[in-house]
């Protein structure tokens, strides 16, 4: 080969190893690290953390707020239980409800997670107002029921993690004069009945026994 004459090698390619190492238990923010070393020894390393592993469900509350009160009337919360009866007059069980003396009521949504954090609300209504499935971004929601009868509210939330609670539903009755609303109860609530509601009545700071019969 003459002296000034270079001759050409083909490059082969040396893939470099990686190695990564990571753990995953729940309720802790562990950190992701990763080694990387070529064929020539030359080594790199990397870290990416903390990550938050959430496999916790959100939890939400319903908490019954008045509906629209009659001008003139003052406003009253009962917070006691009721006895349903169907048409028929049988006593069908008995039930904790909190009720108002207004048109219809409100149920307050409200979602807590203690991980990724809320991403949406899911709730819906059957019964003597139908809502249909209704999903919104955030922590809170607040569907108002006004028709008389009993209507089931049905809810659930989903964390950003894509964890989602289990339904809980809430009964609310708007009768002759009060519209009432508490947990869904084992039994079965009639569409159409009476509730002989016993408790404490609360208007303008004061507070009273109460006792009434309210047909819806």
């Amino acid at each position: 080969m003459p002296q000034n004459a270079y001759r050409s090698w083909p490059l082969l390619p040396c893939p470099p190893l990686a190695a990564f190492r990571c753990s995953a238990t729940p309720g802790v923010t562990p950190a992701v690290s990763g080694v990387a070393i070529d064929q020539a020894g030359n080594r790199a390393t990397a870290n990416f953390g903390p990550i938050q592993i959430d496999t916790t469900a959100p939890t939400i509350s319903a908490t019954p707020g008045a509906g629209a009160v009659d001008r003139g009337l003052p406003l009253i919360t009962v917070t006691g239980s009721a006895v349903v009866k169907n048409t028929a007059g049988t006593t069908l069980g008995t039930v904790s409800f909190t009720c108002f003396d207004s048109r219809g009521l409100t149920v307050a949504l409200a979602a807590t997670d203690t991980g990724a954090g809320v991403a949406s609300l899911t709730y819906a209504a059957s019964g003597a107002q139908s809502i249909p499935a209704t999903t919104l971004s955030g922590a809170s929601a607040q569907p108002a029921i006004t028709t008389p009868g009993l209507t089931t509210l049905t809810y659930a939330a989903t964390d950003a993690a894509g964890n989602k609670g289990a339904s809980q539903s809430e009964s609310v009755i708007v009768g002759l004069g009060f519209a009432c609303a508490g947990p869904t109860p084992t039994f079965s609530l009639p569409q159409h009945g009476t509730l002989l509601v016993t408790g404490t009545a609360t208007s303008n700071g004061k507070s009273a026994p109460f006792s009434q019969s309210i047909p819806f």
